[in-house]
């Protein structure tokens, strides 16, 4: 999971928030009534909604970091704040990420693990990818678990309890019990050994410094303010990268 740095709306629909605003109906329309919110939601300019989303999150999923282009085959908005909560949220710009379908589109023929707001649906959370102070806690074990550091108890419950960013685990040992059908787990983890070996290639080469790494860092959030796209599960590489430099600039490397 990655910090996202909102922008603003793009013109069209802005445009059309406006547009619903001033409406009568609108003005008059309950927020409980979650189809009618849901109908005028539909009426905003999906596609080049999703283009902005995907963009501004570097072609990632805001909760999982797979890949989303944008298009509809592979990219849902997601309401951070449901929809069925809130009337006016459900136009609002900043409320809305761009996310995977979940595993909502995988085979189906083996066990069934959602994530991601496939997995939430119109539950509430507290985690918050526009929260760059959480998203600076979230850190990654060699097995490819997210969690938290310090610990964040309601983080690490949405994480795990609401988003399933760690698959399924056992509720009394912790133990996995099954990755998600996205198999998210597995790209962590390999992400985290891909990083190993990076770094024993840069030890052979003695080009394992802190200032190097500093600059590698560096060279990925330049392309992230650019709005490039990035590797998924780009966030597990920054926090490997950033642990090390800070291991190597303590010891005066």
């Amino acid at each position: 999971m990655l910090y996202i740095k909102k922008q603003s709306p793009p013109a069209l629909v802005a445009g059309e928030v406006r547009k619903i605003q001033r409406s009568p109906e609108w003005r008059r329309l309950k927020g409980a009534d979650t189809r009618a919110v849901r109908a005028y939601f539909d009426l905003l300019p999906k596609e080049v909604l999703r283009q902005a989303l995907s963009k501004e999150q570097n072609g990632l999923c805001a909760y999982c970091m797979k890949r989303i282009t944008g298009g509809q085959s592979d990219t849902r908005i997601e309401h951070w704040y449901p929809l069925s909560l809130s009337k006016e949220g459900a136009l609002d710009f900043k409320n809305m990420l761009g996310v995977c379908y979940g595993g909502e589109k995988s085979d189906h023929t083996k066990s069934c693990v959602l994530c991601c707001d496939a997995q939430k649906g119109e539950q509430e959370i507290y985690v918050d990818p526009l929260s760059d102070e959480q998203m600076e806690k979230i850190s990654y074990h060699r097995d490819g678990t997210i969690y938290t550091s310090p610990f964040n108890a309601k983080m690490e419950d949405d994480i795990n309890g609401i988003l399933h960013l760690n698959g399924i685990l056992d509720k009394t040992t912790g133990k996995r019990l099954s990755d998600t059908n996205t198999e998210i787990v597995k790209g962590r983890r390999d992400t985290y050994e891909r990083c190993s070996r990076q770094f024993e290639r840069m030890a052979v080469k003695k080009s394992l410094t802190s200032s190097n790494l500093k600059g590698m860092i560096e060279e990925i959030e330049n392309a992230a303010r650019r709005g490039k796209e990035l590797p998924e599960f780009i966030g597990v590489t920054l926090y490997r990268y950033k642990k090390k430099s800070q291991w190597l600039l303590k010891h005066g490397r």
